[in-house]
């Protein structure tokens, strides 16, 4: 034997794939060690029965197409097929089989692909396994959203129904109000009254109307940092009213009240400022209303 073919038998037999040579009546003539490594039969028992013996039923026609190809003379035929192992087990093997030019001779390269076609399967699985997760994840997010978007038109439906009851109840009460009170306001105003009383008196009505106002807030809300009495001295300024008249409607000292409005000054970021306070106090009652009236 020369060296090059004593390189191919070692190449033969020490190969992890299966190598078989076959000859047109369908029966391999040699086959390597590998066949039995992987199908679990000997040498021997190979050789004994026609291949396609060995071949899992269901394959058993597209091998025989795959056959007739390579005794046709077609150089190179692939195919992938199952054989049936001594233990009863399947094995897909992948074959390469070529032709030779030895008495219409053939050789057949096998390799074993059965773990990477589970695996591939495997693999498969856990995506269709995902696509669906994902899928019913989607639909269940779809559906949250469709609940939040009806709870959300309810929500409106119910703050829009509770806004007009709101504007309702606020014009009712105004009107009531201008009917049951008032007449007893004009007349206590026409009574003989000191000039405090009758400063209180305006500024009770002024505030009593503009709290009833449907659509306009109090304008406390934008004093919230404000005590009670800075609070009662701020609606005055407001008002027009200057220390000494705050101070007499109040009972109070003009130096307490020049403490007052150093106070609101200070918690309105304006005391270090030249901006007439009167005129920032109206200004923050038409911002309020402004606000309020967008909102509705």
């Amino acid at each position: 034997m020369d060296e090059g073919a004593r390189d191919l038998e070692i190449i033969f037999n020490e190969s992890m794939d299966m190598v078989g040579v076959a000859n047109p009546q369908g029966y391999f003539t040699r086959v390597n060690p590998s066949f039995e490594r992987i199908l679990g039969y000997t040498e021997e028992e190979f050789l004994a029965k026609p291949f396609l013996e060995f071949v899992y039923e269901k394959d058993v026609a597209k091998t025989k197409r795959a056959l007739e190809d390579a005794a046709a003379g077609k150089r190179y035929v692939y195919i992938i097929n199952r054989y049936v192992c001594k233990d009863g087990t399947l094995r897909w093997i992948e074959w390469h089989v070529m032709a030779t030019d030895v008495e219409g001779k053939f050789v057949a390269v096998g390799r074993d692909i059965t773990e990477r076609l589970d695996t591939q399967r495997k693999i498969k699985s856990y995506s269709d396994d995902l696509e669906s997760m994902v899928a019913e994840r989607t639909r269940e997010l779809e559906s949250r959203r469709r609940k939040l978007k009806d709870l959300n038109t309810a929500l409106n439906i119910l703050l829009k129904k509770g806004e007009d009851e709101k504007t309702t109840h606020q014009e009712r009460l105004l009107s009531n109000i201008n009917r049951f009170v008032d007449p007893y306001l004009k007349k206590l105003a026409s009574s003989d009254l000191n000039p405090a009383q009758t400063a209180m008196l305006e500024i009770a009505v002024s505030n009593l109307h503009e709290i009833l106002q449907p659509g306009i807030l109090r304008l406390s809300s934008v004093y919230l940092d404000l005590s009670p009495a800075e609070l009662r001295v701020a609606e005055l300024i407001r008002g027009g009213k200057k220390t000494k008249e705050i101070a007499a409607i109040l009972n109070l000292s003009p130096k307490t009240i020049e403490v007052h409005r150093d106070n609101i000054r200070e918690k309105l970021h304006i005391k270090n400022t030249k901006l007439n306070l009167q005129s920032y106090l109206k200004s923050l009652e038409h911002t309020v209303n402004k606000e309020r009236g967008q909102k509705n």
